[in-house]
């Protein structure tokens, strides 16, 4: 049998395949007719992933389940509760995840990265946290090229995009600035130059893609590109031995427990479906800016994002709360509820975002502080003995924390030289919170006027949110 390529990626070999051909004109109108069944093909395949995505009509009985679920107080507990079936341990970072993927019908999604080493289970907590959301929610992609986003035939409006991991590759640099153009503009403008199949002259034709669009994607690295971090909510993964314990623990019972029945995620997914576009009002909004520090200076950034994480939830409990309608647009007026149920989840994240300090780069400046004595260097040999990190994984938060000036690199600039660390700037001290309490926030926050029951959406706890006639304020108090 005699075989023969053709490499139709290149010019030259395609022309010297067209002119090995003996009778053109068949093989012209084989290739149109070609050309036609793939332009058809095309065109239903995109139509039936429009029809897939839309959301279908409920029955009566599958709505009703769905909204009961919807106002249920403990609706974010029971969230945490349904991707704990498949997860192990992190419940702030999931159901800020949660609530991040909720925030898809508001104007400004809520951006995650997922910062953690190879193998810690970042995609996978992505992946089960996704299953409480329907299809038309997201757009699961493994990567993208440099104009992906531009010829990509799917809707972005009020959707994530879902990239598994951000990597370097050719284009990189015109791939994330077209993702940072269509997170920040909410949507995305670009030209291109094609050929008028008529005249078969070269046109310019704009392509337009409509958002807003929020993103979720992980990385191995410190940092991403520097104006796409300011975008993010970067969200450190638990990577402790105990956690490690726990999630083999898990793996094993897989092996000796009877399979269990499958999840039904429909009643989330729907419920998903149910929930409608609507605008968030936060009365207490300048009250907890009078209460967070002033310094450091991105906290002009971290601040709305805070205020996006209560926008989330007060959507995610929009049948619970109160609503007006302005403008022909419902208004759903946000609780204290909601600000408790921020605090709750996004606490630790907000401070280690508003201080640039993940937990690995937190580790390596400690370890450098206890190795350091006399204010003698430390080698990078020493750093790895005492952290277990990988050489690349130590080399990247080494650089980190000296960009950060957490650490001072002495012969940083000698090549073939072992480089040595010593102390810099001090570290912001761990677990102390900058968001104020509830309580301190009720106090600057006029008479509810009806008490508030809600559940700790990490432990369950039924707390309320009363008025005290004595104390003259309001209260928050757990009831067990």
């Amino acid at each position: 049998m005699i075989r023969d390529e053709v490499k139709l990626w290149t010019r030259k070999s395609r022309s010297k395949f067209y002119e090995s051909i003996t009778d053109k004109e068949k093989i012209d109108k084989h290739l149109c007719k070609i050309e036609d069944e793939l332009k058809l093909f095309v065109h239903d395949f995109l139509e039936g992933s429009k029809k897939d995505d839309a959301p279908k009509e409920l029955l009566e009985e599958e709505k009703a389940e769905a909204m009961k679920l919807l106002c249920d107080p403990s609706l974010l507990f029971k969230a945490g509760q349904a991707i704990a079936k498949n997860v192990e341990g992190e419940r702030e970072n999931t159901l800020l995840l949660y609530l991040a993927l909720t925030s898809r019908h508001l104007a400004r999604p809520i951006n995650i990265v997922f910062k953690a080493e190879s193998a810690s289970g970042k995609n996978y907590v992505v992946e089960n946290t996704l299953k409480l959301f329907p299809s038309n929610a997201y757009l699961n992609m493994s990567g993208m090229s440099a104009q992906a986003l531009v010829y990509l035939q799917e809707s972005f409006s009020h959707r994530f995009l879902i990239i598994a991991e951000m990597l370097n590759h050719r284009g990189k640099e015109a791939a994330d600035y077209n993702l940072r153009t269509l997170l920040s503009e909410g949507r995305l403008i670009f030209y291109v130059v094609t050929s008028d199949p008529k005249t078969k002259q070269f046109v310019t034709q704009k392509v337009e893609r409509e958002g807003p669009t929020g993103l979720v994607t992980t990385t191995t690295s410190p940092s991403l590109h520097p104006e796409n971090e300011t975008r993010y909510f970067s969200l450190a993964l638990n990577e402790s031995d105990e956690q490690t314990k726990l999630v083999k623990k898990r793996q094993a019972r897989s092996f000796i427990e009877r399979p269990q029945q499958k999840n039904d995620w429909k009643i989330w997914k729907d419920a998903q479906n149910l929930l409608e576009p609507v605008r968030i009002q936060i009365p207490f909004a300048e009250s907890l800016a009078d209460l967070l520090p002033d310094k450091p200076i991105r906290i002009r950034r971290d601040f709305p994002r805070l205020l996006a994480i209560i926008e989330a939830s007060a959507l995610l409990h929009q049948f619970q709360r109160q609503s007006f309608v302005q403008d022909s647009t419902r208004v759903v007026t946000a609780t204290l509820a909601d600000y408790y149920f921020a605090r709750a989840v996004a606490g630790k994240t907000f401070v280690e975002s508003l201080h640039s300090i993940h937990p690995r780069l937190r580790l390596v400046v400690e370890t450098v502080g206890d190795l350091s004595v006399s204010d003698m260097s430390v080698s990078t040999l020493q750093i790895a003995q005492k952290t277990g990190l990988s050489k690349q994984s130590l080399s990247r938060w080494l650089n980190r924390a000296v960009t950060n000036g957490y650490l001072e690199c002495p012969d940083n600039e000698v090549e073939g030289k072992q480089k040595h660390y010593k102390p810099g700037l001090e570290l912001p001290e761990e677990g102390v919170s900058v968001l104020p309490s509830v309580e301190e926030l009720a106090e600057l926050v006029p008479r509810t006027g009806q008490e508030i029951a809600f559940f700790d959406p990490l432990t369950g706890e039924e707390t309320r949110l009363v008025w005290d006639d004595e104390a003259k304020k309001n209260l928050c108090m757990g009831v067990r």
